[in-house]
Formats: structure tokens, sequence, C-alpha cells
């Protein structure tokens, strides 16, 4: 059999079988840009019986597979058009305030380092900022620096680098803790999305979302402190009070959280109140100074969490996949 009539042979055959495929990976809450390789896996384990002078160990590593993860890919381009082309950029949403206005900012996850070849390069995941790095180029959209004193430009490097140590620190901490079962694996997954949606609700600037940031930020100190407790191979009380919760974790081997930057914040009854609208409303200096304290409290509590790995500034050499073009 010629060429031309088995490509068209397998691109009927992906037609058919690419929908079933994508439409179990939609269900599983898939990315877009994750899913062409999950489903080019996917179609080697359940579709792909025998290949004739090979066989599917260490497929990755392949021709073949190659081959077939770039129809797949193309079947994706076709299906879903740009939404393919989504910014795939690791950072992490935070906040700063500058002129008593709060700006975003876009923090880097990762640092690109040395090319050594064309398919390998080091990256580095920092828990801090790095020496070499510009915080003011993470502001989106930001005020014009050039007219701000040598004071002012200070002020805003300092608080950019503590937002940007606590989010990093945490991200590690949370990354490296070891997580025992579904359950912990969600809950820690949960804590991040909380934060970033806090500095969101004060970005909106309405009252509404200045308050929700208040009960968002609870809920990622609150999870914080039960993992903690889980992962001790404890209960921890079915409660929102976050004082009474570190004591709980204080008494366990290993564990010492200052109880009093929790007792600073506003307290779980106020939290609920903020939750649901009813509490006095915030200025957005006192809540961009919740958001900054409770950083600093959820990068304490994961710092103790326990773990196998332990990450600092930890260097990688990537190599390019052997399937990617």
């Amino acid at each position: 059999m010629d060429e031309q009539p088995r490509d068209k042979n397998l691109s009927d055959f992906l037609e058919y079988q690419l929908p079933i495929f994508d439409e179990i990976l939609a269900k599983e809450h898939t990315p877009l840009r994750q899913r062409p390789l999950a489903a080019t896996m996917d179609f080697v384990t359940y579709c792909v019986v025998e290949i004739e002078g090979d066989s599917k160990e260490n497929a990755l590593e392949k021709s073949w597979f190659k081959f077939l993860y770039q129809q797949v890919a193309e079947w994706y381009s076709q299906r879903y058009g740009d939404a393919m082309k989504a910014d795939t950029k690791w950072s992490a949403l935070g906040l700063i305030l500058i002129y008593g206005t709060p700006f975003r900012i876009e923090i880097p996850l990762s640092v690109a380092g040395k090319v050594e070849s064309p398919t390998k390069r080091w990256f580095c995941l920092p828990n801090e900022v790095l020496e070499e790095e510009n915080v003011f180029d993470w502001v989106v959209n930001p005020p014009n620096f050039k007219k701000m004193s040598a004071a002012e430009l200070s002020w805003v490097e300092t608080d950019l680098r503590v937002i940007a140590n606590s989010i990093r620190s945490l991200k590690i901490n949370l990354m490296t803790a070891i997580k025992e079962g579904e359950g912990l694996r969600i809950s820690a997954g949960s804590i991040p999305s909380h934060i970033e949606k806090s500095a969101n609700d004060i970005l909106s600037l309405s009252r509404g979302g200045i308050s929700s940031s208040v009960w968002e930020l609870h809920l990622a100190m609150e999870k914080s402190l039960k993992l903690l407790i889980r992962q001790k191979g404890c209960d921890p009380p079915n409660i929102h009070d976050l004082v009474e919760l570190c004591n709980k974790a204080n008494q366990m081997d290993g564990v010492s959280i200052d109880m009093g930057a929790l007792r600073n914040l506003p307290s779980h009854h106020d939290a609920i109140r903020h939750r649901y609208g009813e509490a006095d409303a915030l200025t957005v200096d006192q809540a961009v100074l919740n958001y900054k304290s409770s950083l600093t409290i959820v990068r304490e509590i994961t710092a103790v969490l326990s773990r196998k790995i332990v990450m600092k500034n930890a260097k990688l050499l990537i190599q390019k996949p052997p399937w990617v073009a």
C-alpha cells in the first residue's frame, strides 16, 4: 500500500476516534494544550494493537509515536483553531498597591536560563526573586515609574519582592509537600486559587469584591492549616476558626506557627460576614494589608508541611520532547 492511501485511512480513523477521546478529556477538565499528547497516548493504549517490527514499550521515544502525535495535534488544531494557541506562560497573579491604587502583577513561576543546545535549556523554579530579575516588569499596565522619586521606587520594589517571594515560596511548598490521597491533592491545589481570586476581587475595586477577598483569603489559610493537620495524621475539627486550627496544628511535632499574626486578621465571624456582604466596608488599603499578611501566613504554614524533596531555586535541564517537531 502506498503512502497516500495509508495516511488517508489513518486520517479517517482518527476522525472517528479522536472526538471520543476528546469528549473524555473534556469531562476530566484536561486543558486544551495538554489534550494532543493525552489523546495520542490514549490512541496508542486503546487503538494500536500491534506494531510491525517494534513494540509499544517506551512509545514516547519512537519515531512512529512522533508521527501519530503530529496527526493528532493537527486534528486538534483544525477542531479548536486559535484556542489551541492560548497563553501557556506559567505565572501567578498578584497585586501591589501604588498611589493607593491596586495594580495587577504577573509573577513568573519559572525562569529561563542558559541554552545548552537546540533541544535543551536550563530553567529555574525559584522560591524567591532572583538577582537578575527586574520586578518592575511584572506590573501589568503600570504607572509611570519614571515620574517616581528614588524613595517611592525603592518602596515599590521592596513590596514587589515581598509579595513575589511569598507567592513563589508557597507554590513550591505546596508542590513539594507529601499529599497522599486525592483529597489532600485537591485541597492543596485549591489554595493558590483562593489567593488569586482574592487578588482579582480587590482589583475589581467594587465594594462586594473587596469584601469577598476577605473570605477567599480566610479559606486559603483555613485549608492550609487543615492540610497540615491531615498530613500529620489527624482529622481537623470542622470549624472556620483559624486560631483554634493553628492551636491544634501547633500541638504536633515540628510545628510552630505564630498565632499572634492570625489574631491580627479578621476573625472567622468577620470573614463569614464579608462572604455574605454583611460586614462593614473595607478600604482598599485595609484589603491589601490583609492580602499581604495572609500571604505571609500561608507561606509560613505551607513551609512546615512534610516533604521528601526540598527545592531552593531548583535548576532543571529540560529537553524538548522527541515527539514534538
